[in-house]
Formats: structure tokens, C-alpha cells, sequence
């Protein structure tokens, strides 16, 4: 019997189907799709992936873990350096993650100077220390050219957790 007649034996096919459903399912959930752009006005956001994986709205953010952000984006402009800033909207107010590296050449895996229409991978990370309280926020992650517009501004709802209590608020 040959490798086709045999992938499309009934018991095959359903075998074959489940695993092609649940390769894509992991597939889906390690994109980040809700996200709304804040003003990505030097490039474009191709796609945003975070880990652990985002589950659900709003993404859980594990106290004393870091969280790891990876950003395929296209630059609208040629910048030279390229800066990270990450906030917590709380009430409207944004709080500066302090933990977050700043030059995003020299530590975050992202080849500069970047040049204008090409696509970039950005990786970078955020420690969500034990220290932060319970409760439901928005994060904002910006990431700027040399004259401070935003290549990549992205918002997402989040809620910091722990393993024993719940989310206030």
C-alpha cells in the first residue's frame, strides 16, 4: 500500500486531524492577539508573542516570574538606538516596570542600527516581582527610534497573580 492510500485510511485521517488541530491550537495561543496599538507611528506590529503564553484576557502575570516578550515589527524609519520603555496603567497613571532594560541594542537581542522597511525580531523581558500587589492593570510596552517616536507601542490587559490568592479589583 503506498504512503498516500495509507494517510487516507479512515483511522489515520482522524489521527492524522487531531494532531494538525493541536499543533495549531499551540500555535494560536503563543500569539498575543489582543493587544490594541497605542501609537506605532515609526513601524508596524507583524506580531507580538508572550511567555508563558497568554491565555486568556486578561493575561495572567505570574508574581515572581519574569515574562518574556517577543516582537516581530517593520520599521517605518533608520534609527540607530533603539529604547524600551514598559508602564502599568493603575487608575489611569502610568507606573515605570523599573525592571526592564532600557537600550534595547546593547540587551535585548535586536540587531542595530535598524534600518528603515526591514523586518525586526525584539525580545525582551519584564520581572513581575513578588512585591507587586494583586490586581488588574494595563501594561503598555513602548519601544522608541532616536527622536522618541514609537516604532512598536502596544497595550495589553493583564492581571498580576499568585499561586494562593486572588485578583483584586
Amino acid at each position: 500500500m503506498s504512503v498516500w492510500a495509507t494517510l487516507f485510511q479512515p483511522a489515520v485521517k482522524m489521527k492524522t486531524l487531531s494532531i494538525l488541530v493541536v499543533i495549531l491550537t499551540l500555535s494560536a495561543i503563543n500569539a498575543l492577539t489582543d493587544y490594541r496599538d497605542c501609537g506605532s507611528t515609526s513601524g508596524h506590529i507583524n506580531s507580538i508573542k508572550l511567555t508563558p503564553p497568554c491565555l486568556h484576557n486578561p493575561c495572567d502575570l505570574l508574581r515572581g516570574t519574569n515574562v518574556s516578550v517577543e516582537v516581530d515589527f517593520t520599521s517605518k524609519v533608520q534609527t540607530s538606538n533603539v529604547s524600551t520603555f514598559v508602564y502599568g496603567i493603575i487608575l489611569g497613571l502610568p507606573v515605570p516596570f523599573l525592571t526592564v532594560p532600557h537600550d534595547s541594542c546593547k540587551s535585548n537581542n535586536l540587531a542595530c542600527p535598524v534600518a528603515a522597511n526591514s523586518r525586526n525580531i525584539y525580545t525582551n523581558y519584564v520581572s513581575v516581582l513578588p512585591v507587586y500587589p494583586l490586581m488588574r492593570l494595563l501594561v503598555q510596552w513602548e519601544i522608541k527610534d532616536d527622536s522618541g517616536n514609537n516604532i512598536v507601542c502596544f497595550v495589553l490587559p493583564a492581571q498580576l497573580t499568585d499561586s494562593t490568592g486572588p485578583v483584586v479589583g
